[in-house]
């Protein structure tokens, strides 16, 4: 038994790798320093408490306007070496020249609306002359259909206004059914106290409990219909001011739309039209900096 054991460990004994070393890289080797190597720290995750990294970078990106350039997340961009601005100036450049027949007939509309619409020249026959051009216009392919959107909002003014109308029309009939309660609560009040008082006291205490119980009854439902009318007025008066402010803001919107797109004189037209249809002198732009920044970024992308 010892022997086939023997043999069996002779057998395995060439399977198992031998290292072997020299005096020489004995003497070679560096001794290894005592202290252990300090372990890089692990990059913390946006999730995990006290990271410092952010979904938008690190830092806050600054322009610096002497040179042209954005630092942002320790990187610099050059504004004008991008791609966005070479595409739109290739655009421009590798664009058709517009000196055609119908080049001459959109630029010729354009000016005819321009001088309809100036200052001193504008009135109700030029402003309805200068807004039939407008589907003209919006058939020459360059235009991009913009004449016809500055045509719907100017349609949408007008229903607002026709609709304003009708709310005032609506207002002075209440007005009226307003003046004719009132006189008929006073004269019912003042009717109360008419007709003969008793003259014993204790009568006398009834005979005016009753008059003030059927003054009470004549004037209450006067008095109902007089509230009703006077809060119909008032909602009438803030759906005017609401529907006035919408278009307002509605048309603002399209100007901003306009000048972002660089649309320049589509700009120029369009606040010649708001200022004859909104003549109140109220010239205050109520578009949010939030919605500018939004559509910018928008046709930014669109280049």
């Amino acid at each position: 038994m010892k022997i086939w054991k023997l043999s069996l460990l002779v057998a395995l004994f060439p399977l198992s790798p031998v290292h072997a070393q020299s005096p020489e890289s004995m003497g070679a080797r560096e001794p290894q320093s005592s202290t252990p190597p300090s372990k890089a720290p692990a990059t913390q995750t946006p999730d995990t408490p006290g990271g410092t990294s952010k979904l938008l970078g690190k830092d806050l990106p600054s322009y610096d306007p002497g040179q042209d350039v954005m630092t942002w997340d320790g990187k610099i961009w050059n504004v004008q070496d991008q791609r966005i601005f070479r595409a739109r100036f290739e655009k421009y450049l590798n664009a058709e020249e517009e000196s055609g027949e119908a080049a001459k007939t959109y630029r010729n509309s354009f000016r005819e609306m321009m001088l309809l619409l100036a200052p001193g020249q504008v009135n109700e026959a030029n402003f309805r002359k200068a807004w039939k051009l407008l589907p003209e216009a919006a058939n020459y392919g360059s235009d991009g259909r913009l004449c016809d959107s500055l045509d719907d909002a100017i349609f949408s003014v007008i229903l607002s206004k026709r609709a304003s109308s009708n709310i005032e029309l609506q207002n002075q009939s209440l007005k009226q059914r307003k003046s004719t309660l009132e006189w008929n609560s006073r004269f019912a009040v003042e009717d109360s106290g008419l007709g003969n008082r008793p003259l014993s006291a204790a009568t006398a205490e009834q005979w005016s409990k009753e008059q003030n119980l059927k003054r009470d009854m004549r004037v209450q439902p006067m008095l109902t219909e007089l509230a009703e009318v006077n809060a119909s007025i008032a909602g009438n008066r803030l759906k005017r001011e609401a529907m006035q402010l919408q278009a307002k803001i509605e048309f603002q919107v399209l100007i901003a739309q306009l000048f972002l797109q660089r649309r320049f004189e589509h700009v120029l037209l369009a606040n010649r039209f708001y200022r004859h249809l909104f003549g109140d002198g109220d010239n205050q732009l109520r578009v949010s900096d939030d919605y500018t920044s939004n559509q910018s970024s928008k046709n930014k992308e669109s280049f």
